[in-house]
């Protein structure tokens, strides 16, 4: 029957003049084993139908109890996230961004972590990915930045530093006004010059874009904003997001990096994107450097930044004031 179905649903259909075509995800479950009443067996249907979705679509799935297992661990971790943004388990790490011609602090990363006690430190990937789904990463996302503000602000206070902090901000977040207009009142209110804050974003904001991903990169730029693209490479049109939109700033992706010292090619790569960006006045941002030999090179091929394990681990805001002191020497000049 789910044969049919798809088979059916294949054709293009005639809707106002266009050419439309469906690609079906069908969730199929089995009574009495995947449940009894018509709630449990369309509360399971709709679980086989999502992973049907994530498989790729137009297809179907059966459910199983494993998906039922993974089903309510997904909606455990929800309800623990919600806690945790209520109970201020959502902090956010510092990782330092090293400018390699003059060895200094020039800017840091704000990353999110989820303390969930003394001893348990969750990492992103174990919990954005839900947030982003669940609708969790504005209220997570406006926690991030505010902290990332005020220790900046703090900091600079202190005359410990007054360089950069780069934000992610996710393709949900992007592109809702809300989290901007937001974003834009925290600046106000804290009185941060916006010039000391960096948006980043992947390309997945840039797929599909439209005259309101434009305008908001616009207005941020108008406010002073510099924007970043971050993980440069992995997508399918980095080159023509290049030169449309008005980026300040260009992260190669780690993987690149991971791979420069396998072959003169993946090396010729990572040089072509250092030069091709210098050409457009963009800065350059290495991620994930894990090795001495990897800093030399990039510092050989005129790479701007770098950041990574073998430079600094993400810190704490307490650990980042440490490595700011222990630092001094090599900090910002204050008065810039």
């Amino acid at each position: 029957a789910a044969d049919r179905i798809l088979e059916v649903m294949k054709d293009p259909f005639n809707l106002h003049g266009h050419q439309v075509v469906i690609s079906p995800s069908i969730g199929i479950v089995i009574y009495p084993e995947h449940g009894v009443t018509t709630e449990q067996l369309m509360r399971n249907a709709d679980t086989a139908m999502y992973r049907a979705k994530s498989a790729g679509g137009n297809g179907f799935w059966f459910f199983s109890n494993e998906m039922n297992i993974s089903a309510q661990e997904r909606l455990n971790l929800e309800e623990a996230l919600r806690q945790a943004i209520h109970k201020k388990e959502i902090i956010a790490h510092y990782q330092p961004q090293i400018n390699l011609h003059s060895g200094i602090l020039e800017s840091v990363e704000t990353l999110c972590r989820w303390q969930r006690d003394a001893e348990s430190l969750i990492p992103p990937n174990q919990f954005l990915p839900l947030a982003d789904e669940t609708g969790l990463i504005f209220p997570i996302g406006n926690v991030i930045f505010k902290q990332a503000v005020n220790t900046i602000l703090k900091l600079k206070d202190e005359g410990l530093y007054a360089g950069k902090v780069a934000i992610n901000l996710s393709a949900k977040q992007f592109h809702s006004i809300d989290t901007i207009e937001k974003l834009l009142l925290i600046v106000e209110e804290s009185r941060v010059d916006p010039a000391r804050i960096e948006i980043e974003i992947t390309e997945d904001v840039l797929i599909d874009y439209d005259e309101e991903v434009v305008e908001t990169m616009k207005n941020l730029k108008d406010h002073g904003f510099s924007l970043a693209i971050d993980d440069f490479g992995t997508g399918y049109s980095s080159l023509s997001y290049l030169k449309q939109f008005p980026f300040d700033v260009l992260k190669i992706d780690k993987s690149f990096i991971w791979d420069m010292q396998e072959t003169e090619r993946n090396r010729n790569i990572v040089q072509a994107i250092i030069d091709m960006s210098h050409h457009l006045d963009l800065k350059v941002v290495a991620e994930g450097v894990e090795t001495r030999e990897q800093l030399e090179q990039l510092t050989e091929m005129g790479c701007d930044l770098a950041q990574g394990y073998y430079l600094s681990h993400p810190l704490h805001h307490n650990d980042f004031r440490q490595y700011l002191v222990q630092n001094a020497d090599k900090r910002l000049n204050q008065t810039r």
